[in-house]
C-alpha cells in the first residue's frame, strides 16, 4: 500500500511538472512578471494649479498674444516649456538637457521649474526646494519632426506659498 501510494504521488508530481513546462514554454520572463515600458506612461489631460493645496481655476490662451501657448522650444542645447496662465503668471520648465530627450522619467535634479510674473511673490518662484517632487515625463518624442508629448508637475516655493503645477504639454519644439 506504502509502495502505490509513493508511485500514484510520484506520477502526479511527474504530472504537475509537465504540465507546469508547456504552460510556460516559449515565454520569456518579461511576458510573466508585468513590467510596465516607457513608452506606456500616460500624462492627464490639461493643467492643473494648487496654491497651498487649494486648486484654483486656470485659463491657458492659446495662442497667447500671438504666440503658442503651451511653447515648446530648444536654445544652447537645451528643451524649454513655456506656459503663460492668466491666473498664474509666466511657468516655465529649463535646463533639460536636449541630448537626454526620449521617452521616460526623469528626475527633478535634472531640470528647473520658475514661476515669474505672478501676484503670488515678487521674486521668481522655484522648484530649488522641491526637485525630489519634480518629475516630466515624456510620453513621446520625435527628433526628426521636433514633435513632442508629455507632462510635467512640481512645487514652486512663492515667498512662503506654496503653488503646484501639473501640466500636459503636445506639439512641435521650435
Amino acid at each position: 500500500m506504502f509502495k502505490q501510494n509513493l508511485v500514484i504521488t510520484f506520477s502526479f508530481f511527474l504530472i504537475s511538472l509537465t504540465l507546469s513546462a508547456c504552460v510556460t514554454k516559449g515565454q520569456s520572463s518579461s511576458d510573466r512578471f508585468s513590467v510596465p515600458a516607457t513608452n506606456e506612461i500616460k500624462c492627464p489631460q490639461g493643467i492643473t494649479v494648487k496654491v497651498d493645496g487649494e486648486s484654483i481655476p486656470v485659463t491657458v490662451p492659446n495662442p497667447f498674444q500671438g504666440f503658442a501657448n503651451p511653447a515648446l522650444r530648444i536654445q544652447d542645447d537645451f528643451f524649454l516649456v513655456e506656459i503663460n496662465i492668466e491666473e498664474v503668471g509666466f511657468f516655465e520648465l529649463l535646463g533639460f538637457d536636449v541630448n537626454k530627450l526620449a521617452p521616460g522619467t526623469f528626475e527633478g535634479d535634472q531640470f528647473r521649474l520658475r514661476l515669474s510674473y505672478s501676484s503670488f511673490s515678487r521674486e521668481d518662484c522655484t522648484n530649488v526646494n522641491y526637485q525630489s517632487e519634480s518629475k516630466l515625463i515624456v510620453e513621446k518624442y520625435n527628433p526628426t519632426a521636433q514633435e513632442f508629448a508629455g507632462c510635467f508637475y512640481g512645487k514652486l516655493d512663492c515667498e512662503g506659498k506654496v503653488v503646484e503645477v501639473n501640466a500636459a504639454v503636445s506639439g512641435v519644439i521650435f
